[in-house]
């Protein structure tokens, strides 16, 4: 059969075809969705607001010490675009380079290496946050930014001050007063030059340099002084675990030979659901005072089969860990709970979840007091329960065994499940 049509016919047929071309070229191919996703984390007096998407990384850095009406803030926007050659990193750069951000009430463009912050006395909910923006101005991702409410009194030195101790490779701080311009403001540690990342009218934030330890001296423009630095490390053959397997890991610190006190190191368990460390998946162990190399080896076992996560940080100072708990939403007591379910016996009563982890060395196990503990009349005592069998469908109870350091007592690490408890 054939099929004839007229010329009119033909003619409009013809001019909605090209009607339709035409429009397919205007519009040209659909944009490809843009997702990005963002999150806010706190370490060691630093805030860092990290926003991540196929096109690359970009990480806001911030003091920890934000609060409406409280001056002026500068920070390092930090830009690593995604690729595996130049030519993808050069392309994707340019499309993050289209974008802005906007933190708190400022916004800048993403290409710019510093912000600068002016936080007035009320600030709205989207202000209290770092949002990356499209090049319409359209919101792709946004995280908060733990802005508080002025405080009723506020410490300051009179001069600028350096933490006693620092790690190297971690944040580390200076108090005081500073003019917040990162742009002119010029940083060393020994002979190495300190990468800074933010800083307000009363801090000074940056990364210690990794390959100093010992005493060092400090220079933040014209001011000076000293601080030690200490470095610690982890080592091991492997990086992944079996089921039912274990790993060693080694952990050393060293710098501490001129230090006149007890130096705490905080381990964590990065992987729960892969690996189980002996003594518990959260550890303080002290390095005593004067002692050059500290070394303690450190046992995991596999629950399932895969890579597991370590970290080893010299642990701040109580201030900056409240400030930092807060950041991430968790009041700083709150943090000191124990992780299992053993439950303490119903006439028990704690004073307060201040007390640090136990510490296990020479097959001995014991508590250190802590201020905020014994300022209630309260020890931080030594507490075991018996680990739970697989038959078993009942958690048994914490049993107190003793009083604080100097005491110390059996570790029976293979049986028993120990904490520090605040009580009477």
């Amino acid at each position: 059969m054939t099929l004839r049509l007229s010329a009119s016919r033909s003619l409009r047929l013809l001019t909605l075809l090209l009607l339709l071309g035409s429009l397919l070229i205007l519009s040209g191919p659909a944009s490809a969705q843009e997702n990005f996703a963002a999150k806010t984390g706190s370490f060691q007096g630093v805030v860092t607001a990290t926003i991540r998407g196929d096109e690359g990384t970009i990480t806001v850095f911030a003091t920890n010490d934000w609060w409406a009406g409280g001056g002026t803030y500068t920070g390092e926007v930090l830009v690593e675009p995604a690729g595996k050659t130049d030519a993808e990193r050069s392309k994707n750069l340019k499309k993050l380079s289209r974008k802005t951000l906007q933190i708190a009430n400022q916004i800048i463009p993403v290409g710019e290496k510093y912000y600068t912050v002016t936080l007035p006395s009320t600030l709205s909910n989207a202000e209290k946050a770092v949002t990356l923006r499209g090049g319409k101005g359209n919101p792709l991702a946004t995280t908060p930014l733990p802005i508080q409410s002025r405080p009723s009194a506020i410490a300051t030195p009179a001069t600028l001050q350096c933490q006693k101790f620092v790690q190297t490779g971690r944040p580390m701080q200076w108090t005081g007063p500073i003019n917040p311009d990162l742009k002119t403001t010029v940083a060393k540690v020994g002979d190495q030059q300190v990468t800074l990342r933010a800083a307000s009218s009363r801090k000074l934030v940056g990364d210690c340099p990794s390959k100093l330890k010992g005493r060092q001296k400090w220079v933040v423009n014209q001011s000076t002084g000293e601080t030690q630095v200490i470095d610690v490390s982890l080592s091991g053959n492997t990086k992944a675990v079996q089921k039912g397997g274990q790993v060693i890991v080694h952990l050393t610190v060293t710098g501490a030979e001129d230090s006149d006190e007890e130096l705490p190191i905080e381990v964590d368990v990065t992987t729960p659901e892969t690996v189980r460390m002996s003594g518990g998946d959260h550890r303080i162990l002290f390095v005593p005072p004067r002692q050059g190399v500290f070394t303690q080896d450190l046992i995991l076992t596999g629950l399932n089969a895969g890579v597991f996560g370590l970290t080893a940080n010299l642990k701040t100072s109580a201030s900056d860990q409240a400030v930092g708990n807060a950041a991430k939403g968790l009041e700083p007591e709150e943090s000191k709970k124990p992780q299992t379910a053993h439950q303490l016996p119903k006439d028990t009563e704690i004073c307060t979840f201040s007390c640090a982890a136990y510490v296990a060395k020479d097959e001995k196990v014991y508590c250190v007091d802590a201020g905020g503990c014994t300022n209630l009349g309260c020890h931080c005592n030594c507490y075991k329960a018996k680990k739970k069998k697989p038959d078993e469908t009942k958690e048994p109870e914490w049993e107190k065994i003793g009083g604080p350091f100097p005491s110390t007592y059996e570790y029976e690490k293979d049986d028993y499940d120990y904490h520090c408890f605040c009580t009477k």
